[in-house]
């Protein structure tokens, strides 16, 4: 495994432990990252399906590019798949993220889970999508 996995495997589990043990003071910051209060408040694509959250976090982030061409990189996220862009040791058992566009897995459907673990236990099904727009 290179160094460097090793060591953003590292920085990530101190930037969890860090999120956790500090989560009550940072909670209200975490639960809408990089986002405008309008847009906090707006409702999403999918609030639909959980009416009363228990808890709720979201995040943006505003990337110069248009959907069409972030969407190919957002579709193939996950384990077993392109991998998180994220601490590839923690998140995707150590396999590197991909760098180009993969073919493979630029196509979903309703019903498919999307493995958040590499042992593919766990997982994010999908409720809806529309290309370029958004993702449930």
């Amino acid at each position: 495994m290179k160094l460097l996995v090793i060591l953003e495997g590292i920085w990530g589990a101190i930037s969890i432990a860090f999120t956790i043990i500090f989560s009550p003071l940072l909670r209200r910051a975490y639960s809408h990252w990089g986002m405008s209060v309008e847009e906090a408040r707006a409702p999403l694509p999918g609030d639909e399906y959980v009416p009363r959250p228990r808890s709720e976090v979201n995040a943006a982030i505003t990337v110069k590019a248009p959907p069409e061409k972030v969407w190919p990189w957002f579709v193939q996220l996950g384990c077993q798949r392109a991998g998180w862009y994220s601490y590839d040791l923690l998140d995707n058992g150590g396999k590197p993220s991909a760098k180009s566009i993969l073919p493979e897995y630029q196509h979903l459907a309703v019903g498919d889970t999307i493995k958040a673990m590499p042992a593919g236990s766990f997982g994010f099904p999908v409720a809806a999508f529309i290309p370029n727009e958004f993702l449930t």
